[in-house]
């Protein structure tokens, strides 16, 4: 089953970064994030690519989901060990949020 996710996992993030489905997908990969990220914190695996899918969408679909923005600021706030790709583009989107 947890094999069968991770397939999930990757389709939901080619997805998310062509811009399909976000009212649906978006939430569910929130979501994941947020419920994974204390597992990162202990040492744990983290679906950067997940990650990076969501966090490169642009401030208008932000706009469109401002709670979920709130809910990924705090997952991504606890990680700490992510790969230099991927902390750049979770840097961008932390002063993208500020702004």
């Amino acid at each position: 089953m947890k094999g069968q996710r991770r397939r999930h996992e990757a389709g939901d993030a080619r997805l998310i970064t062509q811009d399909v489905a976000l009212p649906w997908l978006l939430p569910l990969a929130v979501r994941h994030l947020r419920d994974t990220a204390p597992r990162q914190a202990a040492g744990g695996w983290y679906d950067d690519d997940l990650l990076y899918a969501v966090v490169t969408r642009g401030p208008p679909v932000w706009a469109q989901f401002p709670d979920l923005a709130h809910e990924l600021q705090r997952a991504v706030e606890t990680l700490d060990d992510l790969s230099r790709y991927v902390r750049g583009e979770v840097d961008a989107w932390k002063a993208m949020r500020r702004r």
